[in-house]
């Protein structure tokens, strides 16, 4: 596919207030032009139709027209592009506008803010998403640019100029680097099948995870050392452990006499204890019985007093829960009195808010339509208006004060009506309180009566309350149970006090052996931990010597897959070059350390890029748009800046619009004079 630029149109677009050009309908179209007439300004123009941004892929740049220093407002900053698609036109525009409002409580318009639309053969399209859907069908973003301009390519990343030559080659298979370098054979033997090796990663990925793993193997094997004399260190002092042993055993049986002596004394005298325990206790028992027994005959001589009083309470609490309601129905009294306080409070400042309404309301309608000055006027130029102009202004200028005027007074009608149901609402609060205060006061009365009739019966019953029965009765009962207890307290002092045998010195011994055998504890579990250090340091120098393996193994898988790796890449630059005629690159460069970097270099017949003319930066750029328009199958038109510098371009299937700079008077056949003034 080819896409052909036919015209390109510039309105109030940096600078060109108006500007068309026409390209050559074939071959090259040459642009000529002084320094800052405006020739960049058309690769911007071209790029901003397509993309939205300028030839260096900016967003934001000065779009605008400015005449005098200042912006000229409230008009369109167009491009029109015109293209020819295989004998198909195409004509994509963009226009850039300023948006302008009147902002709330002003007379006069302001700046609001921009917006963009999008037309694409004359037709708008409602978003840019469409738009850029449209246009991404024939050419994409990136390939536009790649396509479009000479630079574009090598001022890129070098991952992202290696993406795109990637892009143009029939990729290199892991099986072919195999095949063409026998020497990776070993890999194979020292790590198994690639295709097992990798599982759908790529090599580059593998050679990361390699070097991940021979850095934790040598951190590993660094660390080992240090463990080793730790443990070192820790080694306790040798000693006979098992002569230790038998210490420790004489030792415990020692102490087992020793025990077995204190249990028997312990024992006779917890048989002893035993029986006082149990006399004391039936003893105790016996004194609960007889006390049960003279509390059961004191409440049956005190029956009628016990209810005289149980009334008395009964009538006390009864009065003090009628006490306890009067001082509530006190309290919620004074606070609805503070309530009705406040709500007429409200009342009163609703009063004077409606008041304040009303006043507002008279003055609304008294307000009159006057012509604003300023409005009689162009805000551009400030010309008077003419009649008929001025007529139209007038009567918009009034129908919006007659519409404006109409909602504040509708604004202020609902908001009286409003204040006028709050006012309403606060009144009925008030009455609401009143009622309940008269009612709470009524019951108030009739609470008081009643708590005059309790402690009036309350008095009654303490007058004829009997008296209460304190000593101690006797009975039958009482007397036998104080002879079992006299009986029993007789037999417990004939016992006598508790049995004691003095057991400090087979403590003191017990204590003296107990501290042996925690020493000997002590020194015979430094053999087990003797025993471990020597297995660890046994454990830690077989592992020191299984990594030590492992990371040569590791060293030469490392070395194998950058091996892997240049090999496949150079197999893939024969291949990309073979594409190009002056430019050829490479992506291999050394390091100062030894180790290899991977990059994108690009030679022009022999001479780094960096240091190639322009001239030769430009047919090397051709050259790289010639293989993508060959690898993509479609062809756009480019534009070359500082063509002047070139005496002969590469050729290119693509139409190309050559920017020169003028010089002198002469200018090659058939170029487009571009005048210094044509730009404002």
């Amino acid at each position: 596919m080819e896409l052909r630029l036919q015209t390109l149109t510039l309105d109030y677009f940096k600078g060109a207030q108006h500007q068309r050009i026409e390209m050559k309908p074939q071959g090259d179209t040459v642009i000529v032009g002084d320094n800052r007439s405006g020739k960049t300004t058309l690769f911007d123009a071209y790029a901003f139709a397509w993309t939205g941004k300028d030839s260096l892929g900016r967003k934001e740049f000065g779009i605008k027209t400015k005449v005098g220093g200042e912006a000229v407002h409230g008009c369109d900053h167009t491009v029109t592009a015109e293209f020819d698609v295989d004998g198909r036109p195409l004509t994509v525009c963009r226009v850039y506008r300023e948006v302008w409002s009147r902002p709330s409580g002003s007379e006069t318009d302001a700046l609001t803010g921009h917006e963009t639309r999008y037309f694409i053969d004359g037709l708008e399209k409602k978003t840019k998403r469409e738009f850029d859907t449209e246009l991404s069908a024939i050419v994409g973003e990136e390939d536009f640019r790649l396509l479009s301009d000479v630079t574009y390519f090598f001022n890129l990343t070098p991952e992202d100029q290696k993406r795109l030559l990637f892009s143009l080659v029939r990729p290199v298979t892991n099986d072919d680097v195999m095949s063409y370098e026998p020497r990776l054979g070993e890999l194979t033997e020292l790590a198994g099948e690639l295709s097992e090796i990798l599982k759908g990663k790529t090599i580059e990925v593998y050679r990361k995870e390699v070097n991940e793993a021979r850095n934790t193997l040598k951190k590993d094997l660094e660390g080992i050392p240090v463990k080793i004399a730790t443990k070192q260190e820790d080694m306790p002092e040798v000693e006979d452990w098992e002569q230790l042993e038998k210490d420790r055993a004489a030792a415990l049986e020692r102490r087992q006499e020793i025990d077995n002596e204190l249990a028997d004394i312990a024992s006779r005298e917890k048989a002893s204890n035993d029986r006082r325990v149990a006399l004391q206790k039936k003893i105790g028992d016996k004194r609960i019985e007889l006390a049960n027994e003279q509390n059961r005959l004191r409440e049956a001589a005190n029956t009628k007093r016990t209810e005289v009083l149980a009334s008395i309470r009964e009538l006390e609490q009864e009065a003090a829960q009628k006490r306890r309601t009067v001082e509530d129905n006190t309290k919620t009294i004074i606070e609805r009195r503070s309530a009705i306080e406040r709500h007429q409070k409200e009342v009163n400042r609703l009063g004077s808010e409606m008041d304040a309404l009303r006043d507002e309301y008279y003055k609304i309608s008294a307000e009159q339509f006057v012509m604003p000055q300023n409005e009689t006027v162009c805000p551009t130029c400030l010309r008077p208006l003419e009649v008929g102009e001025l007529t139209s202004k007038e009567a918009t200028l009034r129908e919006r004060f007659n519409e404006d005027k109409s909602r504040r007074l509708n604004a202020n009608k609902t908001k009286g009506a409003s204040l006028k149901q709050a006012q309403a609402n606060e009144n009925q609060y008030i009455a609401d309180y009143n009622d309940e205060i008269a009612e709470l006061e009524e019951g108030i009365k009739v609470l008081n009566g009643n708590i005059a009739t309790i402690d009036t019966d309350i008095a009654h019953l303490r007058e004829t309350l009997p008296d209460e029965v304190t000593e101690a009765p006797t009975s039958p009962t009482t007397k036998a149970i104080e002879g079992e207890v006299a009986d029993m307290e007789r037999e417990f002092a004939a016992m006598g006090g508790e049995e004691h045998t003095d057991t400090a010195d087979l403590k003191s011994r017990k204590s003296a052996i107990d501290a042996t055998v925690s020493d000997l504890d002590r020194r015979i579990a430094n053999h087990d931990h003797y025993r471990r250090i020597q297995g660890s340091i046994g454990e830690l120098k077989e592992k020191q010597r299984a990594i030590n393996k492992e990371l040569a193994k590791a060293d030469k898988v490392a070395d194998l897959v950058d091996m892997f790796i240049k090999t496949k890449d150079a197999m893939i630059v024969e291949r990309i070059n073979a594409l190009f005629q002056v430019a050829k690159f490479s992506f291999l460069s050394q390091r100062l350390n030894g180790k290899d970097n991977i990059t994108c270099a690009c030679t022009v017949n022999g001479v780094d890029y960096k240091d190639v003319n322009n001239a030769g930066r430009i047919n090397a750029g051709l050259d790289v748009i010639n293989a993508f328009c060959r690898a993509k199958g479609i062809n756009i038109p480019i534009f070359i800046d500082n063509a002047e510098s070139v005496q002969e371009f590469l050729p290119t299937d693509s139409q190309k619009i050559l920017l020169y700079v003028r010089q002198g008077e002469e200018m090659p056949d058939g170029a487009v004079l571009l005048a210094s003034d044509a730009l404002k």
